[in-house]
């Protein structure tokens, strides 16, 4: 196998030279032996999925981080003991990933520095995508080395000029106007590969490699907890017919168990009780996890068996303990985790949820666009004239809940007209109410919503947007896609189309 992947270098260095010419207009292309060379020497790394790991802390403390790496994509992951949780970029977007490795978009974080380095590091300067991904590489017949320089710039990157050592292999690298150096030290044999196993920049150790190796899967973006629904379909009654409650509470069942479990936009991951963990027997790992709702505390996760939602099966998972769940009258929620890959549809007229296998994108009759912070979905919701970005939350049973801080810099928005508390993970607070004339979601506006503020709230965006304003429709969650799907009650006098 070592002589085929040597016979296709040639053609892959042809097609880097011909894309890095033309980004250059020809002018300043690098000489085709001397990528050919660097490429002899360094196995052309950019085209092989390396996983490597460092090391940070004591042994009792440790914080390992584990990176793998397949232009352009690139996986990071900060894994203390069991739970890993970090970013995904697969060339063109990013995302974040959780400890059940559910990934899902994320504002691309601008790193210019890094970029480039990221390029330099893997080699993938040599790759033939170089310049069509936005890299650029050029040839200085004197650098800023006093000899002759590669200057390579990666995607979005700034410019770095570079020194070779005697084997063509990176040794050295500088920002154009010298105020950054790096130097890539201690190569080793990764398979066919050479890579370094220290990168120091302006002389302060960057990264140091415990283990680098190379495997042989493709990378591909986490796939986090993806169901088995043997008919494509599985449909489960809401429970609670006879309870005003609009929060989506269905039927579920984990290690024998029958459970009541929430089906909650609102909640980032999955969760229990307490009182369901001890009764499955599962023992939380070591690391505490932080937990916020209207208060927060610090509580356990465990690694709990599949779930079972009518015929569909959830493989097991990582469940945050919340030591009051129980009170509210179900033991589980299902949040992020068991939606992220599923188109899930809560009838609230029929009082049924189906998930269903995302597969292929379908055209809805009408869908709006999901953006997702802290593994969140985020929409649009006008109120007067102004449109404000609230979290989409089914968990939570208000209508429209503001978070306080916003209230209060825009305490026109409504008059109150009552005070009370409201209690929900974490503690209790103060809540202030009233109704205003409408409300806007999409093309749809409902008439006389009622709106709350909730002081210690703890929103992603300005606020909630709650199953009392969601069960006027029929609503699927497709993050595959990006979009909220809408279908509104039959019949419901208030609501109508713009």
């Amino acid at each position: 196998m070592r002589f085929a992947a040597r016979v296709a270098v040639p053609c892959l260095l042809t097609a880097a030279l011909l894309a890095s010419a033309a980004v250059a207009q020809q002018n300043d292309a690098p000489p085709a032996a001397l990528l050919y060379a660097i490429s002899e020497a360094s196995g052309a790394p950019f085209a092989l999925h390396v996983v490597s790991r460092e090391r940070f802390g004591s042994n009792a403390g440790a914080v390992e981080l584990h990176s793998e790496q397949q232009w352009p994509r690139r996986l990071v992951r900060r894994c203390e003991r069991a739970l890993c949780a970090g970013t995904y970029y697969d060339g063109s977007r990013s995302f974040d990933t959780n400890i059940n490795d559910t990934a899902l978009p994320a504002p691309r974080k601008s790193d210019p520095f890094r970029a480039s380095l990221d390029a330099l590091a893997s080699y993938a300067f040599l790759a033939p995508d170089f310049a069509r991904l936005g890299g650029r590489l050029r040839y200085l017949p004197r650098g800023p080395f006093g000899v002759a320089s590669l200057v390579v710039t990666g995607p979005g990157g700034v410019p770095l000029a570079v020194r070779l050592d005697a084997n063509s292999l990176v040794s050295e690298a500088r920002t154009l106007d010298g105020s950054h150096r790096i130097n890539l030290r201690d190569y080793r044999t990764v398979g066919e590969a050479r890579l370094p196993f220290e990168i120091d920049v302006d002389g302060a150790l960057f990264e140091t490699f415990s283990a680098r190796i190379v495997v042989p899967e493709v990378l591909q973006r986490p796939a986090g907890l993806v169901a088995t629904i043997p008919d494509g379909v599985s449909t489960t009654a809401m429970l609670r017919p006879d309870m005003p409650s609009t929060a989506p509470v269905i039927d579920c069942s984990m290690g024998g168990e029958r459970l009541a479990c929430l089906l909650d936009t609102g909640n980032s991951g999955m969760s229990m009780s307490l009182e369901l963990a001890e009764r499955l027997g599962i023992e939380p790992v070591d690391e505490p996890f932080g937990i916020r709702g209207i208060g927060s505390y610090v509580t356990g996760v465990v690694k709990a068996p599949p779930l079972h939602v009518g015929n569909a099966t959830f493989p097991g998972a990582f469940y945050s303990i919340l030591h009051d769940l129980r009170r509210y009258g179900y033991d589980l929620v299902i949040g992020t985790d068991a939606i992220a890959h599923e188109r899930v549809t809560i009838d609230y007229p029929r009082r049924q949820v189906t998930f269903a296998n995302a597969g292929a994108d379908v055209s809805p009759e009408y869908a709006l666009p999901l953006t997702f912070r802290q593994f969140l979905p985020i929409v649009s919701l006008g109120i007067g004239g102004t449109d404000i970005p609230v979290m989409l939350d089914t968990g939570d049973e208000s209508t429209i809940n503001l978070a306080f801080t916003y209230y209060q810099a825009h305490p026109d928005i409504f008059q109150t007209t009552s005070k009370g508390r409201a209690s929900g993970v974490g503690g209790s607070a103060e809540v202030v109410s009233g109704e205003i004339p409408s409300a806007r979601i999409g093309r749809f506006t409902i008439a006389r919503p009622h709106i709350s503020a909730t002081r210690n709230l703890a929103p992603v965006g300005d606020g909630h947007a709650g199953s009392g304003l969601l069960a006027h429709f029929s609503i699927t969650l497709d993050y595959t896609h990006e979009r909220l799907e809408l279908s509104p009650r039959p019949g419901d006098a208030a609501v109508s189309v713009r």
